[in-house]
C-alpha cells in the first residue's frame, strides 16, 4: 500500500503498518527534488521490516520535471539502501521516456484501464481503453527487462476523476487489463481503502501472488512466454481482452477480461489458442463452470454469459 505520510510525523502508522506486516511503497514524491529532503526521510525509513520499495517522481514528464531529477534522488536513496528499489510514475504520453526512467528501478503507469464514467482527459492523465494500453506496452518494451511495470489501480474517489469508488468487478477488470498488457505488479491507489475494495484486493492477490499464476505473470514477462495478445474473432479489444502466457511444464494461462461497462457477451467468446488443449487444469479466477474445449481442444470456449466487467484466468494442460 501507499500511505501518504513520511518519518517522523508518520512514524506512529508507518510503525503499525510493519506491526501487522502490510508492506508499505514510501512515498518521496512531494520533496524529491530536494536531496536533503530525501536524506532525511529516508534515514529513519532504511530499517523498517515493512518497506516494499521508495515512491519518488510522480510523473515527471507531464510535470517537464528536469531528466536528471529522478536519478539524482535514487542517488541518495542508494548510499543509504541499496537494497529496496526505487519506483517513478508516469503518464501515458511517451514524453522521454528513456531519459526520465533512468532514475527508476522499476516504472508505474498513471493510466486506468477502465472508467465508471465516460473518457475524459485531465491535465495530462487519460482514462484509457484496451487498445490506448497496447500502444503504452508497445512503447515500453525496451526497459521491461530492466525496470519491470507494476500499475497503480484506483481504490478511491473523488480528486475529480471518480464519482464513487470502484466496485470489486472494476476492480478486477483493471488488475486483470493491466496483467494482459504487461504489468508484473499492482501497487493499490491509495491506503486505507473502503473495506469492500481491500477484500477485492485481497481476493485477486491470493490468486495472482500465489503459484500457479504468479509463475506465469512474472516468470515469463516477457521473453516470448507471455503476456501475448490474441486477437477474438468477430470482437475488438474493446469488447473482449485476452493474453495467455506458456510455461515450461506444458501449460497455459489464458487471461480474459470483458471491459464493457454494460455489454454481455453471449456465445460469441471463442478464443483459438496457439497450441492444442489436451484438458482445462483449474480457473484460477472466475467461474469454473463457464469454460469448455472446443475444435479439438484448439479453441476455449465460453459456453455461457460473460457479462460486463468479468473476468478469468484459465489453466490449461497442452496436448
Amino acid at each position: 500500500m501507499t500511505p501518504l505520510v513520511v518519518y517522523p510525523e508518520g512514524g506512529d502508522k508507518l510503525g503499525y503498518m510493519e506491526k501487522i506486516n502490510l508492506p508499505f511503497m514510501y512515498n518521496l514524491r512531494e520533496g524529491y527534488r530536494n536531496l536533503t529532503y530525501v536524506e532525511e526521510k529516508v534515514r529513519p525509513a532504511v530499517d523498517s521490516e515493512a518497506l516494499y520499495s521508495y515512491w519518488t517522481a510522480d510523473e515527471p514528464d507531464g510535470w517537464q520535471h528536469p531528466f536528471d531529477a529522478p536519478g539524482k534522488a535514487r542517488d541518495v536513496i542508494r548510499k543509504l539502501d541499496p537494497y529496496h528499489p526505487v519506483a517513478v510514475t508516469l503518464n501515458c504520453q511517451d514524453y522521454y521516456f528513456g531519459q526520465y526512467t533512468d532514475g527508476a528501478d522499476f516504472i508505474m503507469e498513471d493510466v486506468y484501464p477502465s472508467s465508471p464514467t465516460r473518457p475524459f482527459q485531465m491535465g495530462h492523465r487519460l482514462q484509457p481503453h484496451p487498445r490506448r494500453l497496447r500502444l503504452r506496452q508497445l512503447r515500453g518494451r525496451r526497459a521491461r527487462r530492466r525496470q519491470p511495470p507494476r500499475r497503480p489501480v484506483p481504490s478511491f474517489s473523488g480528486e475529480g476523476y471518480w464519482p464513487r469508488d470502484p466496485t470489486p468487478a472494476e476492480s478486477w477488470a483493471m488488475n486483470l487489463l493491466a496483467f494482459n498488457h504487461g504489468a508484473t505488479g499492482i501497487v493499490a491507489w491509495l491506503y486505507p481503502p473502503s473495506d469492500t475494495l481491500a477484500a477485492a484486493h485481497g481476493k485477486l492477490a491470493k490468486v495472482v501472488a500465489s503459484a500457479p499464476v504468479a509463475d506465469f505473470i512474472i516468470g515469463n514477462s516477457n521473453g516470448n512466454g507471455g503476456p501475448n495478445a490474441v486477437a477474438v474473432a468477430g470482437l475488438g479489444p474493446d469488447q473482449i481482452d485476452v493474453a495467455y502466457w506458456t510455461g515450461a511444464d506444458g501449460k497455459l494461462l489464458v487471461s480474459v477480461v470483458n471491459p464493457s461497462e454494460k455489454q454481455d457477451r453471449v456465445g460469441d467468446v471463442d478464443i483459438k489458442l496457439p497450441r492444442t488443449a489436451a484438458r482445462i487444469d483449474s480457473v484460477p479466477w472466475g467461474s469454473k463452470e463457464l469454460w469448455t474445449l472446443a475444435d479439438d481442444g484448439k479453441t476455449l470456449h465460453a459456453a455461457g454469459n460473460f457479462s460486463a466487467m468479468s473476468t478469468a484466468m484459465i489453466l490449461l494442460a497442452l496436448s
